[in-house]
């Protein structure tokens, strides 16, 4: 699959050099934006808030229609009520549930280690999940991490495989069927969340309405309006968990695997977190994460290297761009992967160089140029919530291990999923004395 998709991207490099180009990919036109300024202004236009179903209805079929997959009222009335809880008061507490959750982590990885090759990604996909689960839902209970009872991570995987590979099938194409493996798929994902909603349910009924709502009750209230069953309300919470679960820890797990590659870069920042904490073991605070600052710049340049390929939308109705016109109904691809390696806009497109993000790098740089968190109405909601998460499990993990990787850059392989994920990933984690 990913030689398919790495294929189509070079033809892409190869032939649509304009800012807007034109295609057809199958019986749909297709639009693609390979432009910085227009993928911003794009991103953000009212005409192109519509996700392109054909693109996406993979990813639905497995996630159900939560807020991220809806579009036009309905995306809009969840969406707004999203927004009103993940305001950055939210944040309060956040730091000490990390700091707990990610005592656990380190537990874990400390036995994992002791045998060779970490298989990383998949233990911050659960340290992701409890905290997501927790903070976001008010369910403190669940310790997937130790425990992995649900196998969410390795379920979501397996059928985003599948989603994929449906979405750039000829029957997808030309809209001959449906999946029916997809739906088995999102019967299995609906276990977590059904078990979250009812004890949310049962929370409630004992002690009444919360204080302070959380994203269970934004499903509940949807599930009300909506008149939908709990299995139904479930799928409408799939994609919040997968959310909070997925890009956060994709984006630790290549960090690190970056970090384990490039020696200077671990060195470099390791050294920057013995400024910030001396030989204290105490844990991040959140003023300490305010002075990571080479260490943010690896971040940034991580999610280079992983961001989504390409947004899809659909023109609701004309679009009128300087001399350009985009035509109601036609597919709107974001062209994010051909900007990631032009050399228009990185020094070194090619090489893991953090240098990318200075201060002076970026103001040099279309802003458009990198957009892992979107823009405009359909941008993440949870971008600080992320950055605190990241920036908090990085350190922690550098400041207690040193990282090793049996895997060199140049033969790094990638596979594609909501966003670029290294699949020959190889990291050994040794503790520090």
């Amino acid at each position: 699959m990913e030689d398919v998709v790495d294929i189509v991207i070079g033809e892409a490099r190869r032939y649509f050099n304009a800012p807007m180009n034109r295609f057809w990919f199958g019986p749909h036109l297709t639009i693609i934006a390979t432009d910085p300024g227009y993928i911003l202004k794009l991103l953000n236009h009212p005409l192109a808030t519509h996700k392109e179903e054909f693109i996406y209805g993979g990813f639905s079929d497995i996630a159900g229609k939560g807020v991220f997959t809806r579009n036009g009222d309905e995306w809009r009335r969840m969406r707004k009520d999203l927004m009103n809880r993940v305001q950055p008061k939210s944040l309060q507490g956040f730091q000490q549930l990390i700091t707990r959750r990610l005592a656990t982590l380190c537990s874990v990885l400390d036995s994992k280690s002791l045998a060779g090759p970490v298989d990383l990604p998949h233990y911050l996909k659960l340290f992701a999940l409890d905290v997501v689960i927790e903070s976001s839902m008010g369910m403190e209970s669940i310790n997937e991490t130790e425990n992995n009872k649900y196998n969410f991570p390795v379920i979501f995987q397996r059928a985003m495989h599948d989603a994929v590979l449906f979405s750039i099938s000829a029957k997808r194409i030309f809209g001959i069927a449906s999946n029916k493996k997809l739906r088995d798929w999102a019967r299995l994902l609906t276990e977590l969340p059904k078990d979250i909603l009812r004890h949310r349910q049962q929370y409630i009924q004992k002690y009444g309405e919360p204080e302070k709502s959380n994203l269970a009750d934004l499903v509940l209230s949807t599930g009300k309006i909506e008149g939908l069953t709990l299995d139904e309300m479930s799928e409408v919470a799939i994609d919040l968990l997968i959310a909070g679960m997925d890009t956060s820890s994709v984006v630790m797990s290549t960090t690190l695997l970056m970090l384990a590659i490039h020696q200077n870069c671990q060195e470099r920042a390791y050294n920057e977190l013995k400024d910030i904490f001396g030989d204290s073991t105490r844990q991040p605070e959140e003023e300490d994460l305010k002075k990571m600052e080479y260490l943010d710049m690896c971040v940034n340049e991580a999610l280079r290297h992983c961001a989504p390929p390409v947004t899809a939308r659909r023109v609701e109705d004309n679009i009128h761009l300087d001399d350009y016109v985009l035509p109601k109904g036609a597919i709107l691809f974001l062209g994010h992967e051909m900007l990631l390696k032009d050399p228009k806009y990185w020094e070194n497109p090619e090489s893991f160089y953090p240098e990318h993000f200075t201060t002076e790098a970026v103001r040099s740089r279309p802003k458009g140029a990198l957009m892992p968190f979107n823009a405009g109405p359909r941008r993440c909601p949870a971008q600080a919530y992320s950055f605190q998460l990241m920036r908090n499990t990085i350190s922690t993990i550098l400041r207690r291990y040193h990282l090793s990787s049996l895997v060199k850059f140049e033969d790094l392989n990638f596979k594609f999923s909501l966003l670029k994920e290294p699949s020959n990933y190889s990291i050994i984690l040794k503790r520090r004395t």
